[in-house]
Parts: structure tokens; sequence; C-alpha cells
């Protein structure tokens, strides 16, 4: 038996697309053995930031329990007064040279791990005693900082279970360290149950493709977005044969396909090391979109597809990626008038999906979109029906802020500014909004809306908002510069939801999609096949620390391993193969400095 080791690390700086599964050697995947690991997490919780004992162990049962809660590991933390036992995981401050000198890592986490099968055998996180924490103090205030411990220990953790780097705007395990990573997102959450699973959950699987050979695409992150919440709930980054599954979804539920070509694949698995996106015409790169059907009739209209108790496991096809945004033909020629949008289906189910834009010259003109959705026609047979709209574009780094306003036709003067601006519980500023306006089931004629869309420059939104507190670009849109979308794109779902005696609500009615894949009609023509990388390991962890003094963005991959088996317990015995995998501040590395 040949024991391995991996090391997966957050570097310090102002910089967090879907889970990724840690891979090891061959790329088999690194997980603990068992479907629901009991696991002790021996805290020595002495450090040189003044944080109380307590408190060190009140934050990593904290971020333990988030874990917990999700999936079916169990972690329990156990304090001790030494560091460094072989044969136990641990977690502890260090001044480690190997780690934290000159590379601006805030913590990290090796891994032990079987080669034959990636079990995981032993882990131990480190975090970096010469970088400040906040204790929980700053979740209570208006600003709360992103040096929170606990926003470290819960990524490290995610690390620990088996969880790499994520690329999925507002995610714990985001490859870059900001504020409120402690709680976990939809998709940390669906990782968690792709391996250790306690619930019944859903999956989608397909294949990404490109050009007529139908050439299977590495390296496409393929998001799963829910039609009751509007949120990216899970994701998946296709296999060497373009091969996709998105694990961990809720059942009962619809969701729409978003995938577009992987960036900062330093942060990734070395698997995906030479994945390439140069396959449109001149060598251009292909770009983010939503899986749709073949027919013209349905361009731009993203294609909903139904994971049900009944039939847990959808296999979708096809899907190419593509070269260029799609929207609705009849969107498209109606930019500056009204945009009537077909919301009922001939099986009389309500809603409808599509995607518009904004150019930059008419979000400097605040051109605003007219979209009307005509609802007379369909039978509201009881008082807690509801118009739902979901307004979506945050997630797919559209810079811009959008304005909605809602007139009601059958009453001309009384219309519904939506303000979509709104905190988290991390007091994380959102742009997407949800909004609820109720159907009338007693004049059908009330049931007619003009929703108005305007666009406005994110830098002129913020110069005239007064925010508690007044926020940056990247607090909306982290690391703006790698995953900023020149399109200005936004996705609105149109639903009908009931809502419960407990004030709680429930998907009502939503437009019935006959899946068809895209077989025919593929896109990309120069795809030409990547095959995932199981040979260049990159160098070692020292290396890869000298890099990161030179301010490049971080450096992730494999590194030299033992050819020999370790002695028993070898966390710190032998040569190391592993990633490191840093999450870093925008602003650049910081040392450690004072509260003031």
């Amino acid at each position: 038996m040949k024991t391995l080791f991996l090391i997966l690390g957050i570097v310090f700086s102002l910089s967090v697309e879907a889970y990724v599964l840690t891979r090891g050697t061959g790329s088999s995947y690194v997980r603990w053995p068992t479907p629901s690991p009991g696991l002790t997490l021996y805290l020595n919780p002495s450090n040189n930031d003044g944080i109380s004992d307590a408190e060190v162990l009140n934050i990593v049962n904290a971020s333990a329990v988030e874990w917990n809660n999700s999936s079916a590991v169990n972690i329990g933390v156990s304090t001790t007064t030494v560091s460094g036992i072989d044969g136990r995981n641990e977690i502890y401050f260090s001044n480690n040279s190997l780690y934290f000198t000159g590379s601006g890592v805030v913590g990290l986490t090796n891994i032990s791990y079987r080669e034959q099968d990636g079990a995981i055998l032993e882990t131990d996180i480190l975090l970096n005693d010469s970088i400040y924490f906040f204790d929980s103090s700053t979740l209570l205030s208006s600003d709360p900082n992103e040096n929170y411990l606990g926003n470290v220990i819960s990524h490290e953790i995610g690390h620990m279970i088996g969880l790499g780097h994520s690329q999925v705007h507002d995610t714990t395990m985001f490859y870059k360290l900001y504020n409120g990573q402690h709680s976990l997102s939809s998709d940390d959450i669906s990782g968690a149950q792709a391996y250790y699973p306690n619930t019944s959950n859903g999956i989608i699987k397909g294949k990404m493709i490109g050009s007529k050979e139908l050439i299977g695409v590495i390296g496409v992150q393929v998001q799963a977005i829910s039609a009751s919440t509007g949120k990216v709930v899970s994701a998946a980054l296709t296999e060497g044969d373009g091969t996709f599954a998105i694990t961990g979804l809720n059942l009962n539920e619809q969701y729409f396909l978003y995938h577009k070509p992987l960036k900062v694949l330093d942060t990734l698995p070395g698997m995906y090391s030479d994945s390439r996106t140069d396959f449109c015409n001149a060598g251009s790169d292909y770009r983010g979109a939503f899986f749709q059907s073949c027919y013209n009739r349905d361009e731009g209209y993203p294609m909903g597809i139904n994971v049900t108790s009944s039939s847990t496991v959808v296999n979708v096809g096809n899907v190419s990626i593509q070269c260029g945004l799609k929207v609705p033909p009849e969107y498209f020629l109606s930019k500056g008038t009204a945009y009537n949008v077909d919301v009922v289906d001939d099986l009389g189910n309500a809603g409808n999906t599509f995607v518009g834009f904004f150019t930059d010259n008419q979000i400097a003109g605040n051109q605003e979109d007219e979209v009307h959705v005509d609802l007379t026609s369909y039978t509201v047979p009881s008082n807690d029906l509801y118009l739902d709209v979901k307004l979506v574009y945050q997630p797919f780094y559209s810079e811009m802020y959008l304005n909605m306003d809602v007139e009601f036709v059958s009453q001309p003067t009384k219309s519904y500014p939506v303000q979509p601006v709104v905190y988290n519980q991390d007091k994380n500023p959102k742009l997407d909004f949800h909004e609820k306006f109720l159907l009338s089931n007693v004049d059908n004629n009330e049931n007619y809306f003009k929703f108005k869309v305007t666009p406005t420059s994110l830098l002129t939104f913020l110069a005239g908002y007064s925010f508690p507190p007044i926020p940056v670009r990247t607090d909306f849109f982290p690391e703006l510069n790698t995953f900023k979308d020149v399109h200005h794109f936004y996705m609105m779902i149109i639903t009908v939801s009931k809502k419960n005696p407990d004030g709680s609500y429930t998907t009502y009615s939503k437009r019935k999609y006959d899946l068809s894949d895209n077989t025919s009609c593929p896109d990309a023509p120069r795809t030409y096949k990547v095959s995932a990388n199981t040979y260049n390991q990159t160098a070692t962890s020292r290396k890869l620390a000298e890099t990161d003094d030179l301010g490049l963005p971080v450096a992730c991959g494999t590194i030299d391993w033992d050819n020999n088996e370790p002695p028993s317990g070898g966390l710190r015995n032998g040569m190391i193969l592993g990633m490191l995998l840093c999450l870093s501040f925008l602003m650049g590395i910081q040392r450690k400095y004072s509260k003031e």
C-alpha cells in the first residue's frame, strides 16, 4: 500500500464557481472511506492573536456544525495542549516556515490518503500564526472583516472532508478569502452530499460537447440554477470525456443549466491544467451560455429540467458549448419597446424563463427593457397564488445594477418599485431580486403586469447610493476582472407560487419542457480533443510559495510524491504529493497587523 499526501491551503489575499471534489494521483477522488464518517478533530487553541481558548473552540465547533448539519459527516472537536501527534486529525496555529514564510498562506490542510482508492487516512489543519485573525465579535459589526477566523476554518474543514476549490460566486469553498465563508452555500452543501449524503438527492447528468464531431470537452463548469430560488444550488466540472454529474439536488424541483469555461486553472486539481477554451472561429474562446433546445423557436429560452422523487437521475444527453450568448429573437427585435413573454403553455401551465441583455451604450443611456406578463387567460382558483418573478445576474458576473418597476395594467396609476439590493446574514450585498405579486381570483384583468427593467452602471450606482457600509465593486463581484462578462446579461424566471399557512411559499405552476439535447446543433466548430492531465503534477510546495511572492495569482497543483511508502501515521514523514490551494486578498499579501 502506498500512502500519499495532499496539501490544500488558503492564501491570504482579498480574493472565493462549483464545488470541486479533490483528486489524487490517477484522478482518484480523495474522501473518507465511509459514507457517514465519525471524525474527531483535536484542537490546540493556543495562538498569538490574543483570542481566548474558549473563543477558538466556539469558532471551530460552529464551523464543524455547519458541515455536520449539511451531510452525514460527524465531526467532533476535542481540545489538547500539544500538536504534531501522528495518527490523529488536528487543527492548530503554526509558524512552520515550510508552509508560511513568504507565501501569504493563511491556512492549509494536510491530507494523507491511500493511492489505490483515494481513501483519507488522516488530516491536519494548520492556521498561520503570523496572520491576525478576528474573533466572532466582528460578526456583530456593520462591516465584518474577511479575516474572521471562522471563514478560514470552515473553508479548511471543507478540504478536510475532500472538497477542493470552487469558482462559484458566494461559496465557502471559493478559492479566495471573502466575508461570509463561515456560512455554507447550497453549492457547498451539494459537495458534501456528493460524498456523504444524509437525504435523498437528485442528479443531472450529461456530456459537454463541441463541433459536429461531438467532441467531449474537459474543464467546463456546469451550474444548476433553481427555478424556485433563482440561485446556483449545485454544479460540476466536466471529466476528460466531457461527461458531468451534478449531484446533491433537491427532489421535486426544476433546474436550468448554465455552463462556462473554467478560469484560474492553478486553483483546481491538476487533471484540469491543460484545459483549453479556444474552440470558436479565429481561435476565440467559447463563453458562458444556457442549455436550450435546438429548435429556433426556443432560442434564448433556457430549458427547465425536472428532478423528481420518481425520476431522481436525469440524463440530458449532449450539451453544446457556445460561441455566443443567445436571446429570444422576438426579445431582440423588441428592444426599446415592449416584449410580451409567452407565459401560459398549451397545457395550461404558467411560467417561462428567458435571457436578456444590455449593451454598454444601453447601460450608459439607462435604456430599459419593458417585459409584459399576461396571465389574464390563466385560471386562478384561490386567493393565495402569486406571480413569482426572479431576476438573476450577479452569479454571472454581469457588472451592472438593475432596477425594476412593476405597473399593474388594470390600475395604471399603481406601480411597485422593486429595490434589489439587500444584505444577507453575513452583511454581503445582493443584487439579484425575487418578488411575488398577488394574483386576483376575482377579476383576471388584474393579472396583467408590465415590468420595466432599467440598467445603470454599477460605478454610477455606487457613487449615488448610501449603503451601510458603502461597498466597492468587488463586494458584489469577487475577482471581477477574472470572471466579468462583457455582455451584461440577465435571466428572468417566471413561475406561480402558492402561499402556505405557515407563511412559506411553494411552486404551484411552472412551464413544462420537453427535453431535447444538442446533438443536432453543436457549436464551437474548432473544438478538438483535450485529455485530462494525469502526468504533469507541477512543483513542490516550497517552489509554489516562492511563486506567490512574485505577486502571481496563487499556485495550485499536485507535487512530488514518495515512491516508498512512508512510515505509519506519516503526515510529517516522506515527500509530499499535493496541491497548494490558496485564498488571496485583492489588495495583496498582508502581514500581521494590530486591530488599530
